[in-house]
């Protein structure tokens, strides 16, 4: 056997390594991206509940904006969220659940910073699981009103 056949099968290891270290292949962006809430009443862990056909996942952000004119949204089951973006003058919303749904959020937290004068968002009954460790900020605008009507795990105070 001469070396340069010998030498084949680690050549072609290489190559094989090679090409699946350059990225991947068939799959789709591996980065957090705003997913935005459709104008419909599905169940928020259904890909129905999105524009563009795509749940939010833990690396994501779920932007509920003035296109949504719903009120209010069943959480459906387990849902793994970076963060809720409230912005422009959607309707009053309330996602609801019950005490046995997870909401688990991320550092993304709340963010109701964009909302207009008026919007009021809730949360009623799904149990809200923080990130361990990760700090979650919750912001809220000038005339915005969050309600939580949820038992809320892993939060704790600045200082306490």
């Amino acid at each position: 056997m001469s070396p340069t056949q010998k030498n084949r099968p680690t050549r072609s290891l290489l190559r094989f390594y090679a090409a699946l270290l350059s990225g991947p292949i068939g799959i789709g962006p591996l980065y957090a991206a705003d997913i935005f809430k459709a104008d419909n009443a599905d169940a928020l862990n259904t890909e129905a509940s999105w524009v563009g056909g795509i749940v939010p996942t833990a690396a994501d952000i779920a932007v509920f904006d003035s296109s949504v004119t719903g009120s209010s949204f069943a959480i459906g089951g387990n849902l793994s969220l970076g963060g809720i973006r409230v912005q422009g003058n959607p309707s009053s919303q309330t996602i609801n659940g019950i005490s046995t749904v997870f909401l688990n959020l991320g550092s993304g937290g709340v963010d109701l910073s964009g909302a207009t004068s008026g919007t009021f968002f809730e949360f009623s009954s799904p149990t809200i699981r923080l990130a361990p460790g990760a700090q979650s900020y919750w912001k809220a605008g000038a005339g915005v009103t969050s309600t939580i009507w949820s038992n809320i795990q892993g939060l704790t105070y600045p200082g306490g």
